[in-house]
């Protein structure tokens, strides 16, 4: 099952009230799959648990951060089946298990307004279900409903309509000769809406090759995609707690003004990020020859599976930021001198790193090579 397919069960789990449990795993969608999938169960009541499993492509950051947005309207799913290699994953888990709690408090009757999100404040509250073994059983038997809710197409019983519509064209046999009057006003009305739609297709082909950020007011993030060729964009945050994600970026500049709350890099290669201050984490992920600088304050900067590339400090204030790496090489951190007339001062960040045992403490110790000469 492909990205296009999973739309069909996209629209099925808006609108279905008894299915919860669904088994979508050894497929092959992706990121655009599992935003429509997480898109749907923002209104969905019924689901416990979803299986994603062995899947053909990896989710990425745009997919998990759709969401991680679905759990501020979502209570009722409390598992996820997969495997993910994302830091968001620890906010999803965070966000699953305040689900279980709000199940554990309604079972022995205590209250969940302290944990409760603010989108369903003053909605009835869901029914627990009770444990979690039973549920798989009765989940199993309800995987056939789904096949049942086709029920809906009992709507088909507008046959009777049907009836009914030649009726009217019988007797509305004075509006047939109204019908052709108003045919040739309509035609050439809905003949430039057949243009405009033409053009509305045409833009969002034309957003990749410009890269201009797009916001998403959903989820509070801006998105930069699809740069390269030397281009330049600036994203003008107009609020704190939002959010940027750049992906697929090749030789290319991101300007980043004002304050934000985190910034996700992922998979560019030979670009420069430049931002001001930013509440939470930068954070970069399988990504070459990478520029970041910061002109503010960031309290952190996480480097996952990233070779070559530079941070630059600008200021004293951004002096307190701090660096974890995980898998990368060739990474240095430019900071600025003890006076201002002085050079900028280049670090490298270690690659290899010695452990030996402390028989004492009785415990292994690591620390960074120390190379002579360098």
């Amino acid at each position: 099952m492909s990205d296009a397919n999973i739309v069909h069960i996209a629209n099925a789990l808006k609108v279905n009230r008894t299915l919860t449990y669904l088994d979508l795993s050894k497929n092959k969608f992706g990121n655009e799959g599992l935003t429509l999938i997480s898109d749907a169960l923002r209104d969905n009541r019924s689901l416990i648990e979803i299986n994603v499993i062995g899947q053909s492509k990896d989710f990425g950051e745009s997919s998990l951060s759709h969401i991680l947005d679905m759990f501020e309207h979502n209570i009722t799913l409390k598992k996820i089946v997969w495997r993910l290699h994302s830091r968001i994953s620890f906010s999803i888990n965070n966000k699953i298990t305040r689900n279980n709690e709000i199940e554990r408090r309604l079972l022995g009757g205590l209250s969940i307004d302290d944990i409760l999100p603010e989108s369903r404040r003053g909605e009835p509250l869901p029914q627990p279900t009770g444990q979690t073994n039973t549920n798989n059983t009765e989940t199993q038997t309800k995987k056939t409903e789904p096949k049942e809710e086709p029920k809906p197409k009992e709507t088909p019983k507008p046959k009777e309509t049907k009836t009914e519509q030649p009726k009217p064209k019988e007797t509305t046999t004075t509006k047939k000769t109204e019908q052709p009057k108003e045919q040739p006003k309509e035609q050439p009305k809905e003949q430039p809406k057949e243009t405009t739609t033409t053009k509305k297709t045409e833009q969002p082909k034309e957003q990749p090759k410009s890269g201009e950020p797009r916001f998403d007011p959903g989820i509070k993030t801006w998105w930069v995609e699809n740069l390269s060729g030397g281009a330049q964009v600036t994203v003008t945050i107009t609020e704190p707690n939002q959010r940027v994600y750049i992906g697929n970026v090749t030789d290319s500049y991101v300007f980043i003004v004002n304050k934000c709350t985190k910034i996700t890099v992922e998979r560019c290669e030979g670009s420069g990020i430049i931002f001001d201050d930013v509440i939470a984490t930068v954070e970069v992920v399988h990504s070459k020859k990478i520029q970041l600088q910061a002109n503010g304050v960031v309290p952190a900067i996480q480097l996952d599976s990233v070779h070559g590339g530079t941070v630059f400090i600008q200021s004293d204030i951004g002096l307190d930021v701090k660096i974890v790496t995980s898998l990368c090489s060739g990474l240095n951190v430019t900071t600025p001198g003890v006076r201002e007339q002085d050079d900028n001062v280049e670090t490298p960040l270690p690659e290899q790193f010695e452990t030996h045992y402390n028989k004492e403490k009785e415990k292994w110790h690591s620390h960074p090579s120390q190379h002579s000469g360098v």
